[in-house]
Order: C-alpha cells, then sequence, then structure tokens
C-alpha cells in the first residue's frame, strides 16, 4: 500500500459532522416518529478508539442516542463501509481530515426507513 493510502488510514479519533437525512418512522438519531415522511438533520460524533489494517471499532452517538459502530477500508484504500446496530453506510475518505458516510436504514416490522449523507471532519 502506497505510504500516502496508509497515513490515510488512521482514522484514530473524534469525528464530528452534521448529517442530511430523510426519515419516515423513529428516526433514532433524528427524534419521534411524526408520523410521515420528514427532512431532518442531526450532529454526530464517530469516535474510533480502535484500529487495524484499516479496521475499526467504535461508537457514533447524537444528542438522541450512542450506539457502537464497526468500520473496515476497502482494499483501493478510501472506499470505507461502516455498521452500527440497525443500519450500514457507504462512504469514502476524502483527505486526511474528512470522510464521506451515507447511511442507509430500513425495518419491515415498523415501516422505518433513513437515508442520510454526513461528511465527517477529524477534531483535536
Amino acid at each position: 500500500m502506497p505510504a500516502q493510502a496508509a497515513d490515510r488510514s488512521d482514522l484514530l479519533g473524534t469525528w464530528t459532522g452534521t448529517s442530511r437525512a430523510v426519515v419516515l418512522g423513529d428516526g433514532g438519531h433524528y427524534g419521534a416518529d411524526s408520523g410521515k415522511a420528514r427532512f431532518v438533520e442531526a450532529e454526530l460524533t464517530i469516535e474510533w478508539s480502535e484500529q487495524q489494517d484499516g479496521r475499526y471499532i467504535g461508537t457514533i452517538a447524537s444528542p438522541a442516542r450512542t450506539e457502537p459502530k464497526l468500520g473496515v477500508l476497502s482494499a483501493d484504500g478510501t472506499s470505507l463501509f461502516t455498521v452500527d446496530e440497525d443500519g450500514s453506510s457507504v462512504g469514502r475518505l476524502i483527505d486526511d481530515d474528512h470522510f464521506e458516510l451515507c447511511y442507509q436504514q430500513t425495518s419491515a416490522g415498523d415501516a422505518l426507513m433513513t437515508a442520510s449523507c454526513v461528511v465527517f471532519e477529524r477534531q483535536g
């Protein structure tokens, strides 16, 4: 792997961003069910606490909740795939201090749908 890609894969630490989402049902990080689809935003924080060979363990938090988050960087060194308790994201490393994740969540049992994108910025 080129030196630049190895440096970019160091994601340990705190990352923040504002999510742009559309939600139907109970929105988890986006608040309670309003009975109809809605456009919402939420301040999100990802804390990557462990990493090994492009694999990541951490949490994602908003004012409404905190949950575990796992991630893996693809062999190309730019594509990032993550999961949490109830959904998954596909994204990309933009530069050493920014990555984007686009999230999807569905649940047939309670008609829940969420789609969002957020650019996270390294803090500190």
